[in-house]
């Protein structure tokens, strides 16, 4: 969490706009895990109804045809490597991480609020 402690307007507005710049990229972060969720979803959708009856190959088949399907959606890889880079992962963990970091980047701009408007009530006070 960020020093809440603002001096004049121009501090908070100049605040307001890094936060703002900062939560938009987080929410995009959140759209875009999301999204590979949805579409990881959908490869296994669509390989399983392609084959119909489980046999001994069933689940070697099922993970080829997944990374077959997902290798056809350029955003997918792409999306991959810039959250994951090459290390394994897990989306559904990264995704809940950045929820908690987008519910304190909330948190943080309602005590900036509240900073703010106490400096302006001691700026009232004084003149």
């Amino acid at each position: 969490m960020r020093n809440l402690n603002f001096k004049t307007k121009e501090e908070y507005l100049a605040y307001r706009v890094q936060w703002k710049a900062d939560y938009q990229e987080l929410t995009q972060d959140i759209r875009d895990l999301k999204w590979l969720r949805a579409t990881r979803c959908r490869a296994y959708s669509k390989v399983i109804k392609d084959l119909r009856r489980p046999d001994g190959e069933y689940y070697r088949k099922l993970v080829a045809g997944v990374k077959k399907y997902l290798n056809d959606i350029p955003q997918y890889g792409k999306l991959i490597k810039k959250y994951f880079g090459d290390k394994p992962y897990w989306i559904e963990g990264r995704l809940q991480d950045k929820r908690i970091e987008a519910t304190c980047m909330l948190g943080e701009l309602k005590q900036a609020k509240i900073e703010s408007n106490e400096m302006r009530q001691k700026s009232l006070m004084v003149a």
